[in-house]
């Protein structure tokens, strides 16, 4: 009886085991790489044929407040502006026709001071530093609400000097949207 029970265990084993590996190759299969058209090493897409992408240039005003961030400390808000930006490279846009603007405010204001500042606030380096270099460096303007800096307790001194100012999210956000732009919440 009890040869009988482990070799059902053994078959089970095997069904499970034979089960795991067909999974994961089916999950190799479908996958795809991800690509990095224009910003390197951050915002990853994949292509499908098959899907519906955009065809024309946009006018894209980003409201960023997450403070919410990767496994390395970076803020996924920032991560989802370069997979924007890529998502209209890969689908054959060039950046220089676009216009994006991303308006950074709430919790999220932390990720646009520079080194010194956060250092001193934070005892560490700014995570966001890279990424926030990247998406400037592809073309995408970077504003911070000035009442955001007032009211987190920084200082106009220790915003980084790439990132500009606006006098307030909520003014920005509605003389943007006057004018055309399309309003993307991260």
């Amino acid at each position: 009886m009890n040869v009988k029970i482990k070799s059902e265990k053994v078959k089970i084993m095997r069904r499970t085991l034979g089960i795991v590996l067909l999974s994961m190759v089916g999950f190799f299969a479908y996958s795809q790489e991800l690509q990095y058209p224009v910003i390197k090493n951050f915002g990853g897409v994949a292509d499908f044929e098959k899907a519906d992408k955009p065809t024309k240039p946009a006018k894209i005003l980003v409201d960023l407040t997450s403070t919410n961030t990767t496994k390395q400390g970076i803020n996924k808000g920032w991560e989802k502006v370069a997979r924007l930006v890529n998502l209209y490279a890969l689908s054959g846009i060039d950046m220089s026709d676009m216009e994006v603007l991303v308006i950074v405010h709430g919790g999220a204001t932390k990720s646009i001071l520079s080194d010194e500042a956060y250092q001193a606030k934070y005892n560490e380096a700014n995570p966001d530093k890279e990424i926030i270099k990247a998406v400037q460096d592809a073309g995408v303007q970077v504003k911070v609400c000035s009442q955001a800096i007032v009211h987190r307790g920084f200082t106009n001194d220790g915003v980084s000097e790439s990132v500009g100012f606006a006098l307030s999210a909520i003014t920005m956000l509605v003389e943007y949207q006057q004018n055309g732009f399309s309003v993307v919440y991260f």
